[in-house]
């Protein structure tokens, strides 16, 4: 098993997928991320909008389908299905807006953020 710091694909999507999923984020970006559920020990001053997979299940079943194949054959974590109600986070960043270097963790025990794409 490979456990590099990071991994990447090239081509998933078309530029007319993209397009899509753009659209589909500013439809449906609604209220931003509470301030409470940043990182706390790293700058973030991006806007995030948190957005229910529901509303973009099919775009992205392609970077699901990466994302879930990924973190079995790469990291051996075996993961639990993406369901409806499960959000996204879709950070914004304008000129010099940033998320410092950060590890990605949950307070509860019984659940942990794995991998971000």
């Amino acid at each position: 098993m490979n456990k590099s710091d990071y991994f990447f694909w090239n081509k998933v999507l078309s530029k007319e997928e993209i397009k899509k999923i753009n659209s589909l984020l500013d439809k449906y970006k609604k209220e931003k991320e509470l301030a409470s559920a940043r990182a706390r020990e790293s700058k973030k001053t991006s806007t995030v909008y948190p957005i229910k997979i529901k509303f973009l299940k099919e775009e992205i079943s392609k970077i699901l389908y990466n994302i879930t194949t990924v973190n079995q054959d790469r990291y051996g974590y075996d993961l639990y299905n993406f369901h409806d109600d499960n959000e996204l986070n879709y950070n914004i960043y304008k000129t010099g807006e940033e998320y410092e270097w950060h590890k990605d963790a949950e307070t509860f025990k019984a659940s942990d953020i794995k991998l971000t794409a």
